[in-house]
């Protein structure tokens, strides 16, 4: 069975499992809330510094728009977006961690802050990530280079 061949369900928990993979090898405890009514799909907790932080995790197969909903990610330092990116059906994932007060800074052009005034979608922030922007992502955002932020940094 390929990524292509998995729902949605399957793949965000994929995405979720080397999220927790991911943080463990880098020295921190991860905790998963019994319920995802707040957007916040994993906790974890810095071992060395005590610092909690707050993850959603997206996953996606393709170049693609990736969006939550502004009541749901309310922006934060303490809150950050986890990407788990499958494109061409590569078994081995691309992997972003990006700080949610990015969205606020909104220096680059892939950040999207949308309202819908009027509409039925509810505000959102976005990310765009597609062929022309994917190199600048991978290295602003890339895992590795976040995660020794938040290591360091604390």
């Amino acid at each position: 069975m390929s990524i292509s061949d998995l729902n949605g369900l399957r793949l965000g928990r994929i995405g979720e499992l080397y999220a927790k993979i991911n943080f463990l090898k880098e020295n921190f405890e991860v905790l998963s809330p019994e319920v995802d009514d707040r957007g916040v799909d994993l906790i974890v907790k810095h071992l060395k510094s005590k610092q909690y932080y707050k993850i959603q995790v997206k996953t996606i197969r393709k170049f693609s728009y990736i969006y939550m909903q502004k009541e749901r990610f309310e922006l934060a330092k303490d809150l950050f977006l986890y990407v788990c990116l499958f494109l061409n059906n590569e078994e081995n994932p691309k992997f972003l961690l990006i700080p949610s007060l990015s969205w606020k800074n909104k220096k680059e052009k892939y950040f999207n802050d949308r309202n819908y005034v009027d509409k039925k979608s509810k505000p959102e922030w976005g990310l765009s990530i597609n062929k022309s922007n994917y190199d600048e992502i991978i290295e602003s955002y890339n895992f590795e280079k976040q995660v020794s932020k938040i290591k360091y940094n604390d």
